[in-house]
């Protein structure tokens, strides 16, 4: 998904486009707009220093910032309404190839006759208009020239396009209530057009709130609202931007946002905007007494959760909470297991967010001719962890995201009793010749069955089969394994033919490390050293590690080796 940045500042500074590009290919950004100095009257008028600039000074200035990157930085000329032969400007631009015009209510409003009067010239050249709306922190009393409702005004231009820069904070209901009545003009047969631009100029606290009212308020918003970021031409930050970007990304996903509209959001509403093509919008009159008709939700996403919800045979003494959770959380199909936050604590969030990452993960299988039954042989890991932790936390509840990130990731696979991981080494082991970071083939046993001999040697012969015909590519240097099962200190508890041992002595093991983690195996998974004494053995090897533990005994987990 391609992002613009359609709110750049230049400073009639010099010019260097390959540095823009750079610092926008640090945050994932592909291009913007690209605005010039104010005019000399704009300066006079809001206090800038330097005294602004000409109109041959600032077409030259986004000239130079443009020229031989047409396809992705875009010269907006800021104008102001008072400036000498500013009809005459406008005109000129246009022809030298300015795709926009900024415009600053400083020291007058738009519906005096003179802006009109411009406004109404640019309409005729097919061109949009940036307007600053809201707060303008210029240490002059010019707010009020700004406010949302005095570009109603607007109405009376046939034509025209224009953005309302930072959605008008701190006016923001005002400045949606002002796009409902432009979006039903455009009903009415005008030809009048307002988007949003929702550059920061709310501070953070309040975005959440701007972004829900914009995509949940119902008025049909999806096709004109647009990304920007306040920065400097001569001095953009990837960090700044990149913040901004995870802030909004992190409250599209909570709010449900569709890949669709965030498209539209990051590029193809700009596109539209200047003239560069794009989709057409889908115009629909807002109603006032019930607004919430449209929605920037996917409707698929739902019915995707609940197939695989059935599909993976999900226990139904969770199917009240499901039910609930899936009308009241909207998840987005814009998400990805690669940034989904592995930390989130919102276990029912998770889990719906995993089980629609499953249809992906279906079609990546299918790609590869990976039958579906190791597709769901593996996922079957989904549900052993949702009732491991709705259990522990009292309700429906999805953890081990990052464990579960490796199967939704196509690293993991189960092959019968085992499950084989592609991963890089995270011990050095000299004997086969592997360096920490090296690849191997991780070993993890899921549970749910009896370690039988026969059926591990035969997951991992399957293993080396499955791997050489669909990764092929991926050069592995062994098969590892780090658990507590390999632990030999288990022979003292249990019987030599046991599962465990017999399973254990598959491996050459290479290296002890002590640990606890036994109990969260035989126990409860949240089961620690000092919670032991109050823990409810199931098996008699639980009983006979419990004793032996509180006794001081110590467990390990053993790094062992198969070759490949």
């Amino acid at each position: 998904m391609k992002i613009f940045d359609m709110h750049i500042h230049g400073k009639n500074t010099p010019q260097d486009p390959e540095a823009l590009i750079s610092a926008w290919r640090e945050a994932g950004v592909f291009g913007g707009c690209v605005f010039s100095a104010p005019p000399k009257e704009q300066q006079i008028s809001s206090g800038y220093l330097g005294g602004g600039s000409t109109y041959e000074e600032r077409i030259a200035e986004v000239r130079s910032w443009t020229r031989g990157y047409e396809d992705r930085i875009f010269p907006v000329m800021w104008i102001h309404p008072y400036e000498e032969n500013i009809i005459e400007n406008v005109r000129r631009a246009v022809k030298d190839g300015v795709v926009a015009f900024k415009m600053s209510c400083t020291n007058y409003y738009i519906y005096e006759e003179r802006p009109m009067a411009v406004l109404r010239e640019i309409a005729k050249l097919g061109v949009p208009v940036i307007f600053h709306t809201g707060i303008l922190w210029d240490g002059k009393v010019s707010s009020n020239y700004n406010r949302p409702l005095n570009f109603e005004a607007l109405l009376d231009i046939e034509g025209i396009r224009f953005s309302m820069g930072h959605c008008s904070w701190p006016w923001i209901d005002e400045c949606i209530a002002l796009y409902g009545k432009f979006l039903n003009a455009l009903t009415k047969g005008k030809r009048v057009e307002m988007f949003f631009d929702i550059t920061p100029g709310t501070p953070e606290i309040y975005r959440r709130e701007l972004l829900t009212k914009l995509y949940t308020v119902g008025y049909n918003m999806g096709d004109n609202i647009m990304f920007g970021t306040d920065s400097r031409a001569d001095a953009w930050r990837p960090e700044w931007a990149s913040n901004w970007l995870k802030i909004d990304g992190e409250i599209l996903d909570d709010l449900g946002i569709s890949l669709e509209y965030r498209e539209k959001l990051y590029s193809k509403n700009l596109m539209r905007f200047l003239g560069k093509g794009g989709e057409g919008a889908t115009i629909e009159a807002p109603v006032p007494d019930n607004s919430h008709i449209w929605t920037a939700v996917n409707p698929e996403v739902k019915t995707i959760i609940e197939k695989w919800y059935n599909k993976l045979g999900i226990p139904s003494i969770y199917n009240a909470e499901f039910k609930r959770a899936l009308e009241e959380i909207n998840i987005s199909d814009a998400i990805n297991i690669e940034t989904y936050d592995k930390t989130s604590e919102n276990g029912k969030r998770n889990f719906l967010s995993y089980l629609f990452l499953c249809e992906g993960l279906e079609e990546k299988y299918k790609a590869k001719g990976i039958p579906e039954k190791i597709l769901l042989d593996t996922l079957s890991d989904i549900p052993v962890w949702c009732a491991t932790w709705s259990y522990i936390k009292g309700g429906l509840y999805l953890g081990e995201l990052s464990w579960l990130a490796r199967h939704l990731g196509m690293k993991l696979f189960r092959l019968g009793r085992l499950q084989f991981c592609m991963a890089d080494a995270e011990h050095d082991i000299p004997k086969y010749g592997v360096m920490c970071g090296d690849p191997v083939i991780e070993v993890h046993i899921p549970e749910g069955e009896k370690l039988d001999l026969a059926a591990c040697e035969e997951s991992v012969n399957a293993a080396r089969e499955f791997f050489k015909t669909y990764f092929p590519e991926y050069d592995y240097k062994c098969f590892t394994c780090h658990s507590w099962l390999l632990d030999d200190t288990l022979k003292n508890y249990l019987p030599e033919n046991s599962g465990i041992v017999r399973f254990g002595d598959m491996f050459d093991k290479v290296e002890n490390e002590q640990s606890d983690a036994i109990l969260k195996y035989l126990f409860r998974w949240d089961t620690t050293s000092l919670t032991l004494k109050y823990a409810t053995p199931t098996s008699s090897l639980g009983e006979k590690v419990k004793k032996a533990h509180l006794g001081g005994v110590k467990f390990y987990e053993t790094l062992g080796v198969i070759e490949r």
